[in-house]
């Protein structure tokens, strides 16, 4: 392709085409190794392969700094990053900050293959369990793997930390910076520009969710992603993934792991619907159900898997998913109140319409009375282990 044409040429056509066939050279030698390392072939992987590959990783690694440290506003970063930032000439000031290249020129730089490449990547980065801020960290120029020794390791920690600052920094992220540019500037824009990376980025943070786990450090980035960016939460719920349910721990899981994200999830602002933004001064004020439901409940809840949940025979498996059920309600709530009171007044019909959507969506109302008989925990006077298992669905069914 005419790189040259498509971003400028020049300077940023040499990044685009380091930073696309960079990171998936990185990748190419990482699965060579993983495929070397299994296989029984003599010679399949010589010492000078080895050598060049590991030189190889450490000028990426140069190189994904030198992006993260000089091509982002370095203001919130190291002093030495900021010395490194001063030598750039010819800066763009948008705003408070000043971007070396066009926050819009680096969207179209980074969307598609690259950033695919980047989220790959992390996903085999050392993972962080010290309970931090990963993004905190890295702004205060803060990093606890400065000393790994080995350089594909490296390699894919700073691809890692590019990504933490490209979803989760407000101030440094083109993606995020362009996004809340155009909300500003023109509304109608803003709608068909967010439609092309969003969905990206939704699953650039699943894919680093899945490489790292929910651990406490990932978790606190999934936060600081979808509260600096309440536009993302429909795009990421779509990645979510929720099997034919089954009493199994993968099962029991995967229900906790979604619950915590809707409980930590932002209530998204009507506002903050880029599919329809409407200006101050009209009169009549419509929400999209379709875009609101998918805010409040992952494509992957249906009806049918929370059916399936409640009538399982397992008291884990069942509590497991009222508690589901009850942040569903509640998250429900708090997101038509703050559509409620951000809206234009007598807009109430709209907000009504959208539960009753979430309602068709939760399991028929017999089902969920017949749980009582079920799984009461007075049924047996033993203090046995499925009484204290009803006790929790009892407890779960009451809120």
């Amino acid at each position: 392709p005419n790189v040259g044409s498509s971003f400028g040429g020049g300077t940023v056509g040499v990044i685009y085409i380091v930073l696309r066939f960079g990171t998936q050279r990185l990748i190419d030698i990482y699965e060579a190794s993983v495929q070397s390392k299994i296989s029984v072939k003599v010679g399949r992987n010589s010492p000078e392969n080895e050598e060049s590959s590991a030189m190889y990783a450490r000028y990426m690694v140069r190189f994904l700094s030198g992006i993260r440290d000089i091509l982002l506003p370095s203001s919130v970063y190291s002093d030495h990053a900021s010395k490194r930032n001063s030598r750039v000439k010819n800066t763009i000031h948008i705003g408070d900050h000043d971007f070396p290249i066009a926050p819009s020129l680096m969207v179209n730089l980074l969307t598609g293959e690259i950033l695919n490449n980047l989220a790959k990547l992390s996903r085999w980065a050392p993972t962080i369990d010290t309970n931090t801020d990963p993004v905190k960290d890295l702004i205060e120029g803060k990093s606890i793997f400065e000393g790994l020794i080995d350089p594909m390791e490296s390699a894919c920690t700073e691809a890692r930390r590019l990504l933490f600052i490209l979803l989760a920094d407000a101030k440094s992220s083109p993606f995020l910076h362009h996004l809340q540019h155009l909300k500003n500037i023109d509304p109608n824009k803003c709608i068909e520009q967010a439609g092309l990376f969003l969905p990206q980025l939704g699953m650039t943070l699943h894919s680093m969710m899945i490489g790292q786990g929910y651990n406490f450090p990932m978790r606190m980035f999934l936060n600081r992603c979808l509260n600096t960016t309440p536009e993302l939460v429909p795009h990421f719920f779509k990645t979510l993934q929720l099997k034919d349910p089954k009493p199994n721990y993968r099962t029991i899981s995967s229900l906790s792991f979604i619950e915590g994200i809707l409980r930590e999830a932002p209530a998204l602002n009507h506002r903050t619907h880029l599919g329809k933004i409407f200006s101050a001064g009209e009169a009549r004020d419509t929400i999209s159900t379709r875009w609101a439901l998918s805010s409040i409940i992952p494509p992957c809840v249906t009806k049918l898997i929370l059916a399936k949940v409640v009538q399982s025979p397992s008291a884990l498996l069942v509590s497991s998913g009222l508690k589901l059920l009850a942040t569903i309600l509640r998250r429900t709530r708090e997101c038509t109140l703050t559509w409620a009171v951000t809206s234009v007044p007598g807009n109430n019909g709209a907000c009504n319409e959208l539960f009753q959507e979430v309602l068709h969506h939760l399991p028929d109302v017999p089902l969920l009375l017949s749980i009582p008989s079920r799984f009461d925990p007075y049924k047996s006077t033993d203090c046995d282990a499925s009484s204290n298992a009803n006790a929790i669905v009892m407890i779960h069914l009451c809120e």
